[in-house]
């Protein structure tokens, strides 16, 4: 499900970010064509008019000579102080072609030969200079326009400026002028193609970090649920020890209290029938005999009602009780001396906890109690920001062995297990701790 996801992500952000970089790069393309026009279009126009001042009135006469009824076929020569300057413009301008329209929109000259004589009544760039307006047209194409068909006036602008004699006179001719943009087309083209390598390369890394985060997030929702399965395996595995355990400590409980407890009562039972029965002078012995027996029934009594809960607990409180567990424990065990210290107030621990504290602290005891070589130890109850924290060390380091060794073998019996069990079903972390000074802890972690 996790890697579907992250295919499904990956494919849909490659998808979104090539749809984005081709966006930026239209609208950049867009843009820079609106300046290129722009910009051509106001420099022909400033071109051309700096080309049409000096010969405006060999022009005007020209023009003149051409509108005068003629035949169709007869060419109008151009006069040489005309033919002169129109070259001079050409070779010290952008202007490659030139035309010169009379007032009927007949081309009275062109520097394509061929186009002397075609009517252009209907150009509207002709039809708006014979209204007293300039006219500029540009008809830009780079390599990017690849798929459009290819023309003679491709990054041409055209100017149509009408022709008078005077600044206040009739409209004679239209003259226009063709004015190459190539070297600004290929400038540009070549910053379109600049962009377009940054934008791929700043989108290219967008996507590979994009990448990298959604890989790591999928690694740690992969671990995290690897850890839940993990869990959850394990709480079934402990669901299902838990009533096998719950079924055998009935067992015990049963067979304490029939072997035990109902042996010594039967006893007591027995010796007061016989006190009855015998003679006056056996009755002052039967009482005797009787108060080590009961006195042994109390203990029984005692052992089993601390196993099934410890009294101490809700009329003292934890901190007392554990104490007690301890000093209960240096009695029976002259070795390991064990330091119990308890940081932490029994206000901030939640009410349910108390119980598991208790196992866990008792549970460990025993565990101490069972291993040789171990001289001195350390339990420590804290609270470390929102957690509840029980920390055990020996010198031997036998806590933190045992718990490894279940870890590793995960035999389910061994009082260790117990404690793992215990500590993971009220909701805690076991795990094992390193302090400032390099002693190794058997940590267990509760979240408040």
């Amino acid at each position: 499900m996790v890697k579907r996801f992250f295919r499904n992500y990956s494919l849909a952000s490659l998808a979104i970010i090539f749809l984005a970089a081709v966006a930026i790069f239209m609208a950049y393309r867009s843009i820079v064509i609106r300046g290129i026009a722009l910009l051509a279009e106001s420099s022909s126009v400033t071109t051309t008019r700096i080309a049409l001042h000096p010969i405006r009135h060999h022009l005007a006469d020209f023009l003149e000579e051409a509108n005068r009824p003629r035949p169709k076929a007869q060419p109008i020569p151009l006069p040489a102080e005309l033919e002169d300057a129109i070259a001079e413009v050409m070779r010290d301008s952008r202007v490659v072609r030139l035309k010169i329209y009379n007032e009927k929109g007949i081309v009275a000259f062109s520097t394509q030969s061929s186009q002397t004589g075609d009517d252009m009544a209907s150009n509207p760039g002709f039809l708006a200079a014979m209204d007293g307006k300039t006219s500029v047209k540009l008809i830009y194409r780079d390599h990017f326009n690849a798929f459009d068909e290819s023309t003679e006036s491709d990054n041409l602008v055209q100017t149509y400026l009408p022709v008078r004699r005077r600044s206040s006179g009739s409209i004679l001719g239209v003259f226009e002028t063709y004015t190459d943009v190539n070297a600004l087309v290929a400038q540009t083209e070549h910053s379109e193609i600049l962009i377009a390598i940054v934008t791929a390369l700043v989108l290219g890394i967008t996507y590979a970090a994009l990448l990298m985060f959604v890989a790591r997030a999928n690694r740690v929702i992969d671990d995290q649920q690897r850890t839940i399965r993990e869990k959850s395996s394990l709480l079934e595995q402990l669901s299902h020890r838990n009533l096998a355990r719950e079924e055998m400590d009935r067992k015990r409980l049963a067979t304490d209290l029939h072997e035990g407890l109902a042996q010594t009562l039967g006893a007591v039972k027995l010796l007061l029938e016989k006190s009855g029965a015998g003679p006056q002078g056996d009755v002052g012995k039967a009482p005797q005999s009787i108060i080590p027996l009961l006195q042994n029934a109390i203990g029984q009594t005692r052992e089993i009602a601390m196993d099934l809960s410890p009294p101490g607990l809700d009329d003292l409180g934890l901190g007392p009780t554990l104490r007690g567990l301890q000093r209960e424990f240096q009695r029976a065990n002259a070795s390991p001396h064990v330091d119990l210290q308890i940081a932490v107030q029994e206000s901030d621990i939640p009410g349910s906890l108390n119980i598991v504290l208790y196992r866990v602290v008792e549970a460990v005891l025993k565990l101490l109690g069972d291993q040789a070589g171990v001289r001195s130890a350390q339990i420590r109850l804290a609270r470390e920001g929102d957690a509840i924290v029980l920390l055990g060390r020996d010198d031997a380091r036998a806590l933190v062995t045992a718990m490894e060794n279940e870890v590793k073998h995960e035999s389910g019996a061994s009082p260790a297990s117990r404690i793992r069990e215990r500590v993971i079903i009220s909701g805690g972390n076991p795990g094992v701790h390193i302090d400032a000074a390099g002693e190794v802890w058997l940590r267990f972690s509760w979240q408040l």
